[in-house]
């Protein structure tokens, strides 16, 4: 009897045992949110390490120009460097060639060790510093007066104080504007746009100036 007892005993357990063992119920949405909050987290690191390698080519881009303008504001012979040269003369002048050779320098840097931070609006202010920079020496030389008959973008890029992109700008804003509201506009837009290509606001220089020890 005691082993019957026993037996039916234990059957009893094994039952409510395989009672306890039933599958729990799928919830749905608790685990799609789960599988949705993992993919989101594993979202950003994809977008990072999609951004590293651009980030790689353009610095890389950059310094690979840097080397070459300094190696051609030494010397520009041979065919290739010497076309070169024409060329970004012919776009950006004398001088805004000669700004260009550490404005790659600098964009080389922005784009090497600026982390995640972004770095579009300073790589424009960069050219648009060099730009204007050109325009003012440009217009200094007197350059941006086109003589009579002549036509206007083989002047400019032959005559290399500004080059075209920098020469059409002179001319832009001294037919719009006086010689000396230009200067004022492009003395104003060449310290706006190197105080953006350093990422310095005018607030912060602001809070700067108010927070300065006394």
């Amino acid at each position: 009897m005691s082993d019957n007892k026993k037996k039916s005993q234990a059957e009893k357990a094994a039952e409510a045992a395989a009672k306890n063992k039933k599958p729990k119920a799928h919830v749905p949405g608790k685990n799609s949110n789960v599988k949705d909050n993992s993919k989101k987290k594993n979202a950003p690191e994809s977008g990072e390490k999609e951004k590293l390698p651009r980030r790689l080519i353009s610095s890389l881009i950059f310094l690979g120009l840097f080397i070459l303008f300094l190696i051609i504001f030494f010397t520009d012979e041979g065919a290739v460097t010497n076309l070169i040269s024409k060329l970004a003369k012919g776009l950006f002048g004398s001088v805004g060639f000669v700004i260009l050779v550490p404005a790659w320098l600098y964009l080389f840097i922005i784009h090497a060790f600026s982390g995640k931070r972004p770095v579009v609006m300073r790589t424009v202010c960069v050219f648009l510093s060099v730009l204007i920079v050109s325009a003012i020496a440009h217009m200094f030389t007197g350059a941006h007066i086109i003589p009579k008959g002549a036509d206007v973008l083989p002047f400019l890029y032959e005559n290399t104080s500004g080059g075209v992109l920098s020469g059409l700008v002179a001319i832009l804003f001294t037919s719009l504007f006086n010689d000396p509201l230009t200067y004022v506009i492009f003395f104003v837009g060449s310290i706006i746009s190197l105080l953006g290509a350093m990422q310095i606001t005018i607030p912060s220089i602001i809070r700067a100036i108010k927070n300065r020890p006394r």
